[in-house]
């Protein structure tokens, strides 16, 4: 590691020469050092030390493009329930069969006729339907 002034200028000696000895770095940093060694000499070299920003530029490339590709994913999964949504909207809006208008009557969709609804006046009595009120009889014969 480089303690004195001493230390600096045989460093700065080597880079002159064009070799850094790797034990001259700090100790984290000597073992990713040694992976760009590629003769094994425990120096590294000014060809050593080209390769080793260059891969260090791809990967950064590497990690730039992964970032784009995931923006560009989340950009797509946000467009695609985006229309799916407008597209679920439209289905039920198509499928409504009425509308309410002013005044609050519901009428049949694209017509002015009132939405007609049952009554709750009818009654199942010994198996023929009956109004509620009167023993007459519907959907049967007549007695």
């Amino acid at each position: 590691t480089i303690h004195c002034a001493a230390d600096l200028a045989r460093m700065r000696h080597q880079v002159e020469q064009g070799t850094v000895h790797i034990n001259a770095f700090p100790d984290f940093a000597q073992p990713l050092l040694e992976e760009h060694d590629l003769d094994g000499d425990g120096t590294l070299e000014v060809h050593e030390m080209i390769c080793a920003f260059q891969a260090l530029e791809r990967e950064r490339q590497k990690a730039r493009l992964w970032f784009r590709v995931t923006l560009a994913a989340l950009a797509f999964i946000l467009i695609l329930l985006l229309s799916i949504s407008g597209l679920l909207y439209y289905i039920l809006d198509v499928m409504r069969d009425s509308d309410v208008k002013e005044g609050g009557m519901m009428v049949v969709k694209d017509t002015n006729l009132p939405v007609q609804t049952a009554s709750f006046e009818l009654m199942v009595k010994e198996g023929r339907l009956v109004e509620r009120n009167s023993e007459r009889k519907c959907g049967g014969d007549q007695e």
